[in-house]
């Protein structure tokens, strides 16, 4: 008889993997169990069917500044749609899908009981989201904690990012920066001096044309010329930075 107690405990396994396929965590918006929605917002209606969350939060998930976290995917300039979508797809999968339990863990938060940790992703799925992203922006190396909206600024300086092959420390000096590129090229590098003055061209005009851009008033003409407005600061920290190395190159093309 040794063997029935053998199967029933596999039968009570097997059900209790299935649980785990088919259950929402204990989070801020989710739905106590999972079930079928009629209908959920573009990127989250894969899971229209049986889903740990509801229209609303379907739809509140691509807002840019939605209500369900207090966060703007826009804190550093405006995140392009191709890297965004990443983004939203990550939050339909996170408040939407019933298959997440043998991923899920207790936590001791006040806007939640259960967090999920370790969730594979595609190797395919992964080198999408760096393609499409590589070029947008943050101010932050770690987005769960340390934020201060009240002055528009952060409350902590990133060591370093990447900018568009350029390495920028907290300090906002920078070097040129080659590492990035592909090795064994038999292309020659261009000479540093001239790539460096593309580069800053190049992000100059980027910011001109983005007027929500934190630094856009910089490259604002001034009234009665054809000018950019100067920089004045008693801080080496900002005279050595890119912006009054731009800000010259601009008012030199001008």
């Amino acid at each position: 008889m040794w063997w029935v107690g053998v199967l029933l405990l596999s039968l009570a396994s097997r059900a209790q993997s299935l649980e785990k396929l088919n259950m929402c965590m204990d989070a801020k918006h989710h739905k106590k169990e999972p079930g079928a929605e009629g209908q959920l917002y573009q990127q989250c209606a894969p899971w229209k069917d049986n889903a740990c969350c509801t229209a609303n939060t379907s739809a509140e998930a691509h807002d840019d500044n939605s209500y369900l976290y207090n966060f703007n995917w826009n804190h550093c300039g405006v995140m392009t749609n191709k890297c965004k979508k990443h983004f939203t797809q990550d939050t339909c999968f996170y408040e939407c899908s019933p298959h997440l339990g043998p991923w899920i863990q207790q936590v001791d938060q006040s806007w939640r009981k259960e967090r999920i940790l370790h969730v594979p992703l595609c190797q395919e799925d992964c080198h999408s989201w760096w393609d499409d992203c590589k070029d947008d922006f943050t101010c932050k190396q770690d987005w769960h904690y340390g934020w201060d909206w009240t002055t528009g600024a952060v409350v902590e300086w990133v060591e370093s990012f990447r900018f568009l092959c350029v390495h920028i420390t907290k300090e906002l000096t920078w070097s040129t920066h080659t590492n990035s590129r592909e090795e064994g090229t038999t292309t020659p590098h261009p000479p540093q001096e001239a790539e460096k003055k593309c580069r800053v061209q190049r992000e100059a005009l980027k910011i001109v044309k983005d007027s929500s851009h934190l630094s856009h008033r910089l490259f604002t003409l001034i009234p009665l010329g054809k000018r950019c407005r100067c920089t004045k600061s008693g801080t080496n920290r900002t005279l050595n930075s890119f912006y009054p190395q731009a800000i010259r190159l601009m008012n030199y093309l001008h």
